[in-house]
Order: C-alpha cells, then sequence, then structure tokens
C-alpha cells in the first residue's frame, strides 16, 4: 500500500512541475505578446493557480491519512495485547505415538478498553507446518478459563495443552478472534523445562536370608507428576519368626528403581521384632525424564 502511494505522490508532483514550467514559459513569451492577449493570459492563470491549489491539497489530506493510519494498526496488535509462553511442559508418555505440550500462558490487556480473551483462539503451527487446535490433557494443573473480559492492565494465567505427533515440534502460537478481528502471534515458545511422569503403583521386592517378611507399599499422592515433585511412599513391614530365625532382624536398606529418596523416616537401620509391624515413610524426586509405570522399591533386610 506505501508503494502505491509512493508512486502517486510522485507522479503528482511530476504534473505539478510540469504545470509551473508550463506557466513560467508561457508568462516569458507573454512579455512580448500582443495588449489584446492580455486577457487571455490573465484567466489560464488564475485556472492553473486553481489546479494547482487542488492537487496540493489532495496531496496533504492523502499523505496526513497515511500517517494517521500506520500507528494504529501497529499499536492494536504490538501494545493493547499481550500473550506469552511462560513454561513448557512435556507429556510424552501419556500416549503412544503422540506428545502432548503443556503451556502456561499469561495473558494481559493494556489496552484502554477490555479485552474479551479466548483460549479456543489459539492454535499451534508445528514445524512441519500442520495447525492444531487446544485438547484436554490429564496433566493439566491449572486451566484457563473458557472465556474472560479482562480490563485495562488485567491478568490472567493458566495452561493449555496440544496433542502432536512424535516427530513434530511447536514453532508458533496464532491468537484468532474472528468474531472481534484481533489475530497475532507468539513464536518465542521454550523448550519443556519439565516431563510428565504417571505413576501407578509401589512393588515390593524383598532381600534377606529369613524367612515371612512382607512388605507392602501404598502411595500417598497421586499423579501425574511433574519433574522434580515429590512422591510420598510408606512401606509396612511385618516379620514372623521362623525356625532358627531371630527374635529381631534390621531393615538395612530401601532402594527406588530410576527415582532418588530424599527422605527416610524413621531412619535405616530398623528393628522389626518377631510378630511386629512398622511403617517406614519415603519422599521420593521424580525424575527430570518421564517415567510410566510402577516405582519398584528394593528391601535389604
Amino acid at each position: 500500500m506505501n508503494v502505491r502511494k509512493g508512486i502517486s505522490f510522485i507522479t503528482v508532483f511530476g504534473i505539478i512541475v510540469a504545470i509551473i514550467c508550463a506557466l513560467l514559459i508561457g508568462f516569458s513569451l507573454g512579455q512580448f505578446a500582443k495588449p489584446t492577449e492580455e486577457l487571455v493570459k490573465t484567466e489560464t492563470a488564475i485556472k492553473t493557480i486553481t489546479i494547482k491549489e487542488t492537487i496540493e491539497k489532495t496531496l496533504k489530506e492523502t499523505i496526513t491519512t497515511t500517517i494517521l493510519l500506520t500507528p494504529t494498526i501497529s499499536s492494536t496488535i504490538t501494545e493493547a495485547y499481550s500473550l506469552k509462553v511462560l513454561e513448557v511442559v512435556l507429556d510424552a508418555v501419556s500416549e503412544e505415538g503422540y506428545n502432548y505440550y503443556i503451556m502456561t500462558l499469561e495473558a494481559k490487556y493494556l489496552g484502554d478498553k477490555s479485552w474479551s480473551f479466548y483460549p479456543y483462539d489459539i492454535t499451534l503451527l508445528s514445524d512441519t507446518g500442520y495447525k492444531y487446535d487446544t485438547t484436554p490433557a490429564l496433566a493439566i494443573r491449572q486451566s484457563l478459563p473458557l472465556s474472560m473480559d479482562l480490563g485495562k492492565g488485567e491478568t490472567t494465567k493458566g495452561q493449555i495443552a496440544f496433542k502432536l505427533p512424535k516427530n513434530e515440534k511447536p514453532t508458533k502460537l496464532i491468537y484468532d478472534d474472528k468474531l472481534h478481528d484481533i489475530k497475532f502471534e507468539i513464536t518465542d515458545i521454550p523448550e519443556p523445562t519439565k516431563q510428565v511422569s504417571d505413576i501407578y503403583f509401589a512393588e515390593t521386592t524383598i532381600q534377606s536370608k529369613y524367612s515371612l517378611i512382607t512388605a507392602f507399599a501404598s502411595l500417598k499422592n497421586t499423579g501425574p507428576f511433574y519433574s522434580g515433585e515429590t512422591i510420598k511412599v510408606d512401606v509396612e513391614i511385618s516379620y514372623s519368626k521362623w525356625i532358627d530365625n531371630p527374635e529381631t532382624i534390621q531393615i538395612k536398606s530401601i532402594a527406588a528403581e530410576g527415582f532418588e529418596i530424599t527422605k527416610i523416616n524413621p531412619n535405616l537401620p530398623v528393628e522389626v521384632k518377631d510378630k511386629e509391624k512398622v511403617v517406614i515413610s519415603l519422599e521420593l524426586k521424580v525424575p527430570q525424564e518421564g517415567y510410566k509405570g510402577n516405582i519398584k522399591l528394593t528391601i535389604t533386610a
């Protein structure tokens, strides 16, 4: 649009220059003409001045309109509406062949009126060029509301999710509210900082030379879990003395395959007497890479 207006300006400017040159030439020749031509010259000069004023007025209005329109469009997109991706969590374990990208968004309105914000107007463009709508995900912790009216300076935060094939990655978010003619893009999408783990149960295996030791483990909090979070497990251990076994045994260690145990209460070793039960509470750190299955505990006595 600006190129076309630039060309039109040059064309009109050339016409004005040509007219002015013609007037100057006509005026010079008129100095040697007969007195009877004075009336003709006067009428020509009046018409030329009128045409010049009209052209200048049109040019001025066109240039002024162009200058006023340009910042209005820019302000609407870059200043009134703010949408940021604060964090991305990758769920690579919930469904075979697909990844769920769970994004924490912050929407903020900076204009003078209000913004009717609709998360379902957001689509994701992958690195293969395909577009994806938002989708439900079990690992979402705090969903964005379906709609929200944001006044000046107001903010909302929450999560949305997109389901992509394993071989695709997100490159761009597109907000397109056709009803209110609001459209802009977000290309600043950070890499996932956490992954999802889906833990079902806790299994126990006992390594001991003594018989009749049993252990039952139970999860005290449920997932899905994010990387670095804490899983709490209670392990109930019982002992029944068998022939030639001691009256008391010791629980020497507990290990969790693929998980870091950050806390044991009470501290090991723990003694367990004949016909007695003890409960040992564990806190485990969820691994950085997503895991799906049971926690496997090995108890050594």
